[in-house]
């Protein structure tokens, strides 16, 4: 089937598009999984979809090997979602089950994982476990670098100016 958007029970989108033609890349990374004793890193891309110009995230690649979803999630849907968590109050990975499709019991893990890496960092490791999480108070400026990320002539870019404020927020 041709782009069909299917929503979860909880009305967040996920965009289960299995062409690629409709995405243009953003960014690609790689985050360090969450448990200190797992090799390999998670790939991880965002694009925008070129007919909604919404900005979409998935993961990539498992160079382990675990099963994961390679479905597209809505950027909006992960900041509002941690917008609804309390301040300074610890999470599990299992907050982010509704924005999952896919029935891999890894995906909620994986999609933590990248969620606290430097280039997107929009949740911390919280500082009572390893596997528990906690809202980045500076929320809002790392969803603001996300939103600058741009193409130009089908290219991502990152601006000046999205760059220096990764660099900062990344030295913190």
């Amino acid at each position: 089937m041709a782009n069909k958007n299917k929503e979860t029970q909880n009305t967040n989108v996920v965009d289960t598009d299995s062409s690629d033609g409709n995405y243009q890349t953003l960014l690609i990374g790689e985050a360090a999984k969450l448990s200190t004793k797992s090799v390999g890193k998670l790939g991880f891309e965002i694009a925008l979809n070129v007919k909604t110009n919404l900005k979409f995230l998935r993961i990539t690649n498992n160079p382990s090997g675990g099963l994961f979803s390679r479905g597209w999630i809505l950027i909006t849907d992960i900041v509002e979602l941690l917008e609804k968590q309390e301040e300074g109050k610890a999470f599990k990975s299992s907050t982010f089950q509704p924005l999952m499709s896919g029935g891999s019991s890894n995906n909620v893990s994986f999609l933590s994982s990248i969620l606290r890496n430097n280039l997107i960092g929009f949740i911390k490791p919280s500082p009572n476990s390893l596997f528990l999480h906690i809202v980045n108070p500076d929320l809002a400026k790392q969803v603001e670098i996300i939103q600058k990320l741009a193409t130009i002539d089908g290219k991502a870019t990152v601006n000046s100016k999205v760059k220096s404020a990764r660099s900062t927020s990344s030295k913190k």
